[in-house]
């Protein structure tokens, strides 16, 4: 694939988690094809394969020359909701109503997050 990030990062690691409640920017670099912002895109937050629907990034495109960067955002309410071990990916997709998936580009299997400590 021609999809570049650098999350997840060594997840072992606390420091390299995402903090429930911080606003989420995730940035991934497509390095082939037209302008991102030419195309369609979506990516789901779901905890398993198949699994309902939870949450969905809203993505910003930065256009290249080939390709380009998107960034994948949740706004600090929607991040107060993640959880540790979600998995999302991210899909060019058709324009249609509904949209019709055209490839996956990047998956990420294991959402990090870092554990409360105070909960009820």
């Amino acid at each position: 694939m021609a999809a570049i990030s650098t999350y997840p990062t060594d997840l072992t690691d606390e420091a390299n988690k995402l903090v429930r409640g911080d606003p989420v920017a995730i940035s991934v670099t497509i390095a082939s094809g037209d302008p991102v912002s030419e195309r369609f895109w979506r990516s789901h937050l779901r905890a398993r394969e198949d699994g309902p629907l939870l949450l969905e990034f809203t993505i910003d495109t930065v256009d290249a020359v080939v390709g380009g960067e998107l960034i994948l955002r949740l706004d600090a309410e929607q991040s107060m909701l993640i959880k540790d071990g979600w998995l999302f990916d991210l899909e060019e997709v058709t324009g249609d109503d509904p949209p019709v998936t055209l490839r996956t580009w990047w998956k990420v299997t294991w959402l990090g997050v870092v554990k409360d400590v105070s909960h009820a």
